[in-house]
């Protein structure tokens, strides 16, 4: 009977401990901070050459974005004229990149075909269902620069700030491969402080 009382008790502390632990965690309605986020319509429609509305922009699987040092936003999209730039509002500004990218496409290796010793990613060439497949990110150095990534083309092309001129390309297009001049389907690109180049290499390169 004591053991029954005592199990009890034990019980009960137990229960107050658990119900006061969740009142801690719970935060109220009121605790929570409002973000006072607005939906914007975004970017503004195009306009015909006579000046009436010609409908929204297509966008054919954006892979990236990125704010130049101007404030405008670089759209990075895998149809033509892949790299749209915008003023902040919205507003169209230009378009460039045809032929820059390759018609690759990063896919995932099915299962039954995995080996343990390879990338689980791999690419497709040829009629992939968009232009511009390869495009996969688009940066913006502190200088200005803007940086472009065609993953499945194997290389990573530095522009100068208005993107008119190929200021660099690391890789070797359309050649994969570990060396220490060549990509296995990279991702992405990152700036140090220093001025040092981080290249995410993570698709196919076991040692990115």
């Amino acid at each position: 009977m004591r053991w029954y009382r005592l199990s009890l008790l034990i019980f009960g502390a137990l229960s107050i401990s658990l119900s006061q632990q969740r009142k801690n965690t719970v935060k109220r309605a009121s605790d929570i901070p409002t973000l006072n986020y607005k939906y914007v319509d975004w970017p503004i429609e195009a306009t015909s050459a006579a000046g009436f509305p010609a409908g929204p922009w297509n966008f054919i699987q954006v892979a990236a974005v990125a704010m130049t040092t101007r404030g405008n936003i670089l759209v990075l999209h895998r149809g033509a004229q892949p790299v749209m730039e915008f003023e902040p509002n919205g507003k169209f500004v230009r378009a460039w990149g045809d032929g820059m990218f390759s018609e690759g496409k990063v896919v995932a290796v099915p299962v039954a075909n995995r080996s343990p010793d390879r990338s689980n990613y791999s690419a497709v060439y040829g009629p992939a269902g968009c232009a511009s497949c390869g495009a996969h990110s688009v940066r913006v150095d502190p200088q200005g620069n803007i940086w472009l990534v065609d993953a499945p083309g194997q290389i990573i092309y530095k522009m100068d700030p208005l993107g008119k001129d190929i200021l660099m390309r690391l890789g070797q297009k359309g050649v994969a491969g570990m060396g220490h001049n060549t990509f296995n389907l990279p991702t992405d690109v990152a700036f140090a402080p220093n001025g040092d180049i981080y290249v995410g290499d993570g698709y196919a390169n076991p040692a990115s």
